[in-house]
């Protein structure tokens, strides 16, 4: 069950907000659909030690297209072309944009926590205007460690520090579609999700909460659909640079 209140609320990336994939595009090509198989079933399956190199930030997104292209039998540039294409073609549904806008400007602090390769900040966090909707992303790519690095005395290599220079924004939360050792080792609470939709449902849970505590009426924090609210000229003032 969820807290009324959580001083900072982490997402996840893949499969929590967004479920782009790499190189998604592709799916709808039949000349190139077997070629994706192939590409996900070398980063996601035979070969997780490259991926983990890449989402650790270890050679450039150049050199991983440089080291696939002859696997998958595509041209380099035109891979790393895709690539990026892709990377700017993911998707956040806008409602879930919203929420996060809405926490934010009830006073959480929004993080984004992800493994991923330096195409996320690169390519998608651009794209899609993340910076306007969170205050801040913890990357594996910057970072170079994972989500579940664990120090020699059994401290999280991720998230710990963030959360050693902030003690002030507790209680901590993370949703995340898999398991977190180590966000648990600094003491955040794991909630986990199926999926964007669940993730959804909980992100208007705790804004309904936020709600609450304010005396305010239960009822959406942000209405879309060309209507503009609170909330969403709260992402107008962000600052992209934080």
């Amino acid at each position: 069950m969820l807290l009324p209140h959580y001083g900072t609320v982490m997402l996840d990336w893949h499969d929590t907000l967004s479920r782009g994939l790499y190189w998604q595009q592709w799916r709808d090509d039949p000349a190139r659909v077997e070629t994706l198989i192939r590409l996900q079933t070398l980063l996601f399956a035979d070969d997780t030690a490259f991926m983990h190199e890449a989402m650790r930030n270890t050679f450039t997104v150049e050199d991983a297209c440089a080291r696939l292209a002859p696997q998958v039998g595509v041209d380099p540039v035109e891979l790393h072309a895709e690539l990026r294409k892709s990377c700017e073609a993911m998707t956040v549904a806008p409602e879930t944009l919203a929420a996060m806008a809405a926490l934010g400007s009830y006073g959480v602090t929004v993080l984004i926590a992800t493994d991923s390769t330096a195409t996320f900040q690169r390519w998608t966090v651009p794209a899609l205007g993340l910076r306007y909707y969170c205050d801040g992303i913890l990357d594996s790519s910057r970072l170079g460690v994972l989500k579940a690095g664990i120090g020699p005395d059994g401290e999280s290599l991720f998230f710990g520090p963030w959360v050693a220079a902030h003690p002030e924004r507790a209680p901590f939360l993370l949703i995340d579609n898999l398991p977190q050792p180590g966000a648990q080792a600094a003491g955040i609470e794991v909630q986990p999700t199926s999926g964007p939709e669940q993730t959804l449902a909980l992100l208007r849970e705790l804004v309904a909460a936020e709600r609450a505590a304010r005396g305010l009426p239960d009822e959406p924090a942000v209405v879309w659909g060309g209507q503009r609210s609170r909330a969403a000229e709260y992402v107008v003032r962000r600052d992209p640079a934080r």
